[in-house]
């Protein structure tokens, strides 16, 4: 199910090995993120249509998100991906 939220995971990526091994982790801590703190958030089924795992750990470790932190999560999200897009295009031009 964590392949279908991050295709990262499904393609070879060029990283070295020692950073594909973190990167494994820091996903599936991202999903659990997501499912824990995003009542909006879909639930995510595999190749069978069965659905993932239910919101367990709901009302743990938080509350409800507010439209407002929503809207200005999205857009501190957007901010990180345009500029790490900027920086790697640098990056391949140089």
């Amino acid at each position: 199910m964590v392949k279908r939220r991050f295709r990262l995971l499904v393609v070879a990526p060029e990283y070295d090995l020692a950073t594909q091994a973190k990167m494994v982790p820091a996903i599936c801590v991202l999903h659990n993120f997501i499912r824990v703190h995003d009542a909006d958030d879909l639930p995510v089924t595999d190749d069978h249509g069965v659905v993932g795992p239910t919101q367990e750990f709901e009302g743990q470790l938080g509350g409800d998100v507010s439209t407002e932190e929503r809207n200005r999560a999205t857009e501190l999200r957007e901010s990180i991906a345009k500029a790490m897009w900027e920086s790697y295009q640098h990056i391949i031009n140089e």
